[in-house]
């Protein structure tokens, strides 16, 4: 239920475009005269002010404006373009003015460039249309591209836009809290300034998208409508919500520089931020052995570690606090000579080693030495081939559990259609080529691909990469091969590589996390479904002056099966509140009918923007009735009356909603009765085949190959099998269309199997075989008109055999008295030998069913629906050449149509009266 021109102008459908407000987002400003304002306050002259018209869209009103102080702050990171014009905005003296010449007053640093292009040019909506500028918006731009990673992510996209013809655009998207769905209008235009736009995006839609967003700064935190207000910065996750509607997740990495028994290095912050609280403890210790007052300061010191001591509850559970104090505490009494021993070695596996081998020498540290062998083994022995902790080495293959975890999941949540985003810390502690802190990324797909062991060659090692994109649409990390040394790879900033593949140890170290919705892909697939019906349906109304008027009605039964399988769908995607309060209507038997459904309208009247929403329409009384149908679907209580009332319903509903739709029905309103008789014929025709064929076989088992009449015979069946099977093809062809009527062919297809078993049986006898290759020659393959106007041509050269037989006897008998005797008479008399009298009978009956076959088959189908009125058109001129013409023929009772009573009984079972197609 699309508007038709959606591949360009989006497919959103809202219940009514004239109660959505249109907006106008703030934009940078300068106040060029002195603003009184109440309570003896004034905006001055000269100073900074983000601008947002209230009512630009009615010019007879006095122009109000919101008018929101603000200071330049310069940039505190060079590496960041939208980190170039910070601000801050003082949203606590933001005011509301009226302003009767507003150009007296204020003044433009941006503005709002406005555009006549459509929103999707051509291979739009695409990821690469997507290229963030100066505008502070990495987060919402990596979400919204993260849609476009999966193949139906273009469908959700234009389902949240809609071009309006007043040069404005509805925007849906949802409130992050509720997820109800929430509209906002803007005019098509882009945001610039004096150097031009503000984002280099390909596509308008990512403009207006972005000029949606910043119109609802509430979704974000904020109070202030514009792109330096609403869209200054946020997360993934809340960005995820408000473009899908879907709940998100966001998953944290932990990545340790340092192992945890490197108690030095992996705690040097805690330790340093609680040194105090340590030497008041040893203090405690030395005068207080008891502990008393202790468990307090260990509390405290416990809560300070407690991010950083998740290795110690993996590996020792409930007692992680206290074994990792006991750590801490063992190493503060031996930080000396525990220095002395880490410093003499660089690896951590022989670091370890030394540190354990000295301890163990003194009894008196047995408790800690153990936990020391514990988190031995836990970094530096293999867990499984290939997967160990203590490897950090890039391109080596061998990966930590949680690494493999993080790859894993996302691997899997890709497969399960979600989309996903990843964000940088802060900072980083190092310069990392081509990936910059505090900034969103989109996660494209993951993969493997197979390197050499950079220690063996001559094996391979599977090496995990995660693929991303950069919001910017530039600037890449890199990894190239060293030229001097193979087993290493240098590693290098690509402005180019907008789209680049991070191996997935850097993903783990340099992300500090990622996000992914949930369940997306259901709703994803219901847009989706929608386009390709409504593609559909636009491919058929181009071939309108097809005059296969049976592809035309078949279009029509599948378009609206489509149709009432994405109302099927739209239900199952309610969610789970929604669907126990459906349940919980239907389930209670003390309601009637009415009942059930004024429970049902009570539902959607509670949810309808969610409804309106997923049904695309307004129409809440068919969304009542989509939900019964597929209430009683479900539960195999459908009846035909209930397929019937709601296909009706349905079809009315859209045929007055949705303008393709109505073209659709308005072209489609065919005569079934006319639209069926060339299947009509073709049924006909194949039973009286059959008929002459088991008659032709019959004769065939008295006859041997070589015996006079046995290669007519023969000659005879296969044409005869050659026609049924072309026939055959034509119903197939159109066996879904026949099974709505209950007509059904499988009687035909096994009647026609064991047909092609028995000639395949005859034709191992190299007579009979050289009679099928010589009609292969005779009856090539054609349209079903040529094809079945030949082989009546073979066939009736066959039956006319008998009047060469019958010269050839006359010229040899002597003359007598003329003596006119019927067929039988010649047959007793000994002219002509049996087999071509049976032959000739069978023969004329097939004739006899194609001349049928052919007289009903209408000339062109476009006429046959014509109403017969008393004046005919002039289509041929009785005079020129005194052609022979006809005004009517005549209609014995045996041409009456195969489908009968019953078949029209099924045709108005599905909605069809015996003349025209009931819409729906």
């Amino acid at each position: 239920m699309l508007p038709r021109n959606f591949m360009t102008h989006g497919s959103l459908v809202v219940p009514d475009n004239s109660s959505i407000p249109l907006v106008f987002p703030g934009v940078r400003g300068k106040i060029k005269k002195t603003i009184p304002l109440a309570g003896g306050r004034s905006l001055e002259a000269n100073s900074l002010a983000i601008i947002q018209p209230l009512n630009l869209d009615k010019p007879e009103e006095k122009q109000r404006f919101r008018l929101t102080p603000y200071v330049p702050l310069g940039s505190n990171r060079d590496d960041l373009p939208e980190n170039q014009r910070n601000i801050s905005i003082d949203e606590k003296n933001s005011c509301e003015v009226e302003l009767d010449n507003p150009t007296e007053y204020l003044g433009y640093i941006e503005q709002y460039q406005q555009s006549e292009a459509p929103l999707f040019g051509e291979g739009s909506p695409s990821i690469e249309d997507v290229r963030q500028y100066k505008v502070p918006d990495c987060f919402l731009l990596a979400s919204l591209g993260s849609i476009l990673t999966q193949p139906d992510g273009a469908s959700f996209i234009r389902s949240m836009l809609r071009q309006n013809d007043d040069g404005t655009t509805t925007v849906r998207l949802f409130n992050p809290k509720t997820l109800e769905p929430v509209y906002v209008r803007v005019e098509n235009s882009y945001i610039v300034d004096h150097e031009g736009s503000l984002n280099n995006h390909t596509g308008l839609w990512v403009d207006i998208l972005e000029k949606a967003a910043a119109s609802v700064p509430e979704f974000f935190g904020s109070t202030n409508a514009s792109m330096s207000g609403a869209l200054k910065g946020g997360s993934e996750s809340t960005a995820l919500k408000i473009l899908t509607g879907c709940h998100s997740e966001e998953e944290f990495l932990s990545y340790d520089r340092f192992f945890a028994w490197d108690i030095g290095n992996f705690f040097a912050d805690e330790l340093l931020q609680l040194d105090s609280l340590f030497k008041v403890k040893k203090l405690m210790q030395a005068e207080s052995p008891e502990q008393v007052g202790q468990l307090e300061i260990d509390k405290i010191i416990a809560g300070t570690l407690s991010p950083k001591i998740s290795v110690f509850k993996k590996l020792f559970d409930e007692n992680a606090e206290e074994i990792c104090l006991q750590l801490i505490d063992f190493y503060l009494e031996n930080k000396d000579k525990w220095e002395e021993i880490y410093t003499q070695y660089s690896d951590g596996q022989q670091r370890l080693e030394k540190i354990i081998e000295y301890f163990s020498q003194d009894e008196k540290n047995t408790q800690a030495v153990d936990i020391l062998k514990r988190l031995f083994t836990y970094y530096h022995k293999d867990v499984a081939k290939g997967v160990r902790r203590d490897n950090q080495r890039i391109y080596s293959g061998i990966y930590s559990p949680e690494e493999l975890q993080v790859f894993n999941d996302i691997e899997e949540k890709i497969a399960a259609g979600e989309s996903l985003t990843a964000g940088t810390p802060h900072r980083y502690d190092e310069k990392v080529p081509g990936l910059r802190a505090t900034h969103a990324y989109t996660i494209v797909g993951v993969f493997e691909q197979l390197r050499p062991d950079y220690k063996d060659e001559n094996k391979m090692r599977p090496i995990k990469m995660i693929r991303i994109r950069n919001p910017w649409g530039v600037t890449g990390r890199l990894y190239l091969p060293n030229m001097d040394d193979p087993t290493q790879i240098d590693i290098r900033e690509e402005r180019e590589a907008g789209i680049f593949d991070l191996e997935l140890k850097e993903f783990c170290r340099y992300y500090q996390s990622y996000t992914s919705t949930q369940q997306f892909s259901d709703v994803r697939v219901l847009t989706e479904k929608r386009e390709r019906l409504a593609l559909k349906m636009l491919d058929v109304l181009k071939e309108k002056s097809s005059s296969d008027r049976l592809i035309q009605l078949n279009a029509f039964f599948e378009c609206k099966d489509e149709l009432i399988e994405i109302q099927k769908t739209t239900v199952e995607l309610l969610n789970d509140n929604i669907h126990q309060q459906i349940t919980e209507a239907f389930s209670d038997k003390q309601k009637n009918h009415q009942e059930v459904q004024a429970s049902l309208n009570k539902i959607i009247e509670a949810n309808k923007t969610t409804m309106m929403n997923l049904f695309q329409t307004s129409d809440c009384q068919l969304i009542a009735a989509s939900i019964t149908y597929w209430w009683k679907s479900s539960n195999q209580e459908i009846s035909q009356e209930d397929e019937k009332t709601y296909q009706q319903q349905l079809i009315e509903s859209v045929e007055k909603n949705n303008v393709i739709w109505k073209k659709f029905i308005k072209n489609y309103p065919v005569d079934a009765s006319v639209v069926l008789q060339p299947l009509n014929d073709s049924i006909r025709l194949i039973t009286e085949l059959f008929v002459g064929i088991e008659q032709s076989q019959r004769s065939l088992r008295q006859l041997t190959p070589g015996e006079e009449g046995y290669k007519e015979f023969l000659r005879a069946l296969l044409i005869q099998a050659a026609l049924l099977q072309q026939h055959f093809n034509y119903l197939e062809k159109y066996e879904q269309l026949l099974q709505r009527f209950d007509i059904k062919i499988n009687t035909f297809r096994e009647q026609l199997e064991k047909l092609n078993a028995d000639i395949e049986e005859l034709v191992k006898d190299p007579i009979a075989e050289d009679v099928k290759k010589e009609l292969e020659t005779e009856l090539p393959p054609h349209n079903l008109d040529d094809f079945t106007e030949k082989a009546k041509n073979l066939i009736g050269e066959l039956a006319n055999m008998e009047l060469v037989l019958n010269r050839y006897h006359e010229e040899n008998l002597p003359s007598s008295e003329p003596n006119p005797r019927n067929d039988s008479e010649k047959q007793q008399s000994g002219y002509l030998p049996q087999w071509v009298i049976d032959l000739e009978n069978i023969l004329r009956q097939v004739l006899k069913a194609l001349a049928f076959w052919k007289k009903s088959k209408p000339v062109d189908n476009e006429q046959s629906t014509k109403q017969t009125e008393y004046n005919r058109d002039p289509e041929s001129d009785k005079y020129p050449g005194l052609k022979k013409f006809g005004f009517f023929v005549s209609v014995s009772l045996e041409d009456e149509p195969l489908i009968d009573e019953v078949s029209l009984q099924s045709e108005q079972t599905i909605g069809l009266s015996h003349k025209k197609v009931d819409s729906n």
